[in-house]
């Protein structure tokens, strides 16, 4: 992976036309909300939501309250997660402390300082596709099953913790 660039959208736009590029784009929407179409599929955006798109795909957005994004670009992503999905794009949102927005953000502040892609730079992209990649992944679990983990988790040195009580409030059965 070799990182090309990073941007932002300094004014709203409330429809961006059909374009593609010859490398990766993730695109993390920064304020509004619409739709983006990615070939021919149509996904929504809204603050925090991510998209992945392979070089050469076909994409635009359209928004009537109008949107903001930051996005970087890299020559090429060879990670196992995304050729097994066989998908054209991947969409996920971003975690409540808008971690991959601050990477997105300090990147483009580095970019902007050192006028050309760098080792830190390089490194922050590495970050933030290793971290899209457990967002995408994270959405793929059970919200219960997640609350339950959590659960056992932050109560593992209570003595009077049971499991069995964290289980009857869910509605699964012990042996799930």
């Amino acid at each position: 992976m070799s990182f090309l660039l990073v941007g932002v959208s300094q004014n709203v736009f409330y429809h961006h036309k059909a374009h593609k590029h010859s490398c990766f784009e993730v695109i993390l929407n920064l304020e509004g909300s619409g739709n983006i179409k990615i070939g021919d599929e149509l996904s929504p955006f809204y603050p925090g939501s991510v998209h992945l798109i392979p070089p050469h795909t076909l994409h635009e957005k359209n928004s009537e309250d109008g949107f903001r994004d930051i996005f970087i670009q890299l020559d090429s992503w060879e990670d196992p997660l995304y050729k097994m999905e066989k998908c054209r794009f991947l969409t996920f949102s971003d975690d409540e402390e808008k971690t991959i927005e601050s990477l997105l953000r300090m990147m483009l502040l580095r970019y902007l300082r050192q006028k050309k892609p760098d080792a830190v730079l390089f490194t922050m992209c590495e970050l933030v596709m290793q971290l899209s990649k457990e967002r995408y992944e994270a959405k793929k679990v059970d919200p219960t099953v997640k609350k339950i983990v959590q659960q056992i988790t932050f109560s593992f040195n209570d003595p009077d913790f049971r499991v069995s009580d964290v289980l009857e409030r869910s509605g699964y059965a012990k042996d799930y």
